[in-house]
């Protein structure tokens, strides 16, 4: 693996984190207007939490995917050889 392969792992990387905050950011943004809309428009009907619960449980799964438990072996080992090799590469521009 070259160093232009590995730029691009870790700019392909920094993408895939980047995308789940923007999508964490919207689902604070919609849910809290859809939440404003309920109790206003029928407060003695609570349904915002329906919306709030599924697509939680979808920023959830977008978050382990990108952070935790749903990465693979495979994906551990190469962000690993990654940092090996960006170090190895800037001590030997030293």
């Amino acid at each position: 693996m070259d160093q232009q392969d590995l730029y691009f792992r870790v700019k392909e990387r920094v993408k895939r984190i980047r995308a789940f905050y923007e999508h964490l950011f919207v689902y604070i943004v919609i849910v809290s207007g859809v939440t404003v809309i309920n109790y206003i428009d029928s407060p003695d009907d609570l349904w915002f939490y329906y919306p709030m619960i599924i697509w939680g449980v979808i920023v959830i799964a977008h978050a382990i995917k990108v952070f935790g438990k749903g990465r693979t072996l495979v994906e551990e080992w190469e962000d690993k050889k990654m940092k090996e090799l960006l170090k190895t590469k800037k001590s030997n521009e030293n």
